[in-house]
């Protein structure tokens, strides 16, 4: 994902037998193939609708008035791009590649 884009409840993402997905909940959570719940943003329930990977480099949950629910905490970053990886790792990474956030879930199978 790149800067400046925008996704709804119900868009996911495969990596491998990871899925990176923005439930229709709102909670923006990574899943193992047995669906087991590995990583969560802690928003379910909250009306969470658009997530967005913001030119700044800031991947942020809002609500339906587009107030924030949860963020990466990543601005001042522009360039950067979210990557959901094949060890089921999701990261953010700079423009040069270095690693900015990441949800911790890699090989967890």
């Amino acid at each position: 994902m790149s800067a400046n884009e925008n996704f709804s409840p119900g868009h996911r993402w495969h990596a491998g037998p990871h899925v990176f997905q923005f439930a229709v909940s709102g909670n923006l959570e990574v899943r193992d193939r047995r669906h087991f719940l590995l990583w969560e943003s802690g928003t379910a329930g909250k009306l969470a609708a658009r997530l967005s990977m913001q030119v700044d480099g800031n991947l942020v949950l809002y609500d339906r008035n587009s107030r924030p629910l949860w963020a990466s905490n990543t601005s001042g970053n522009p360039g950067a791009s979210l990557v959901a990886l094949l060890d089921g790792n999701v990261v953010i990474r700079s423009a040069r590649g270095d690693l900015l956030w990441q949800t911790g879930t890699t090989n967890r199978l």
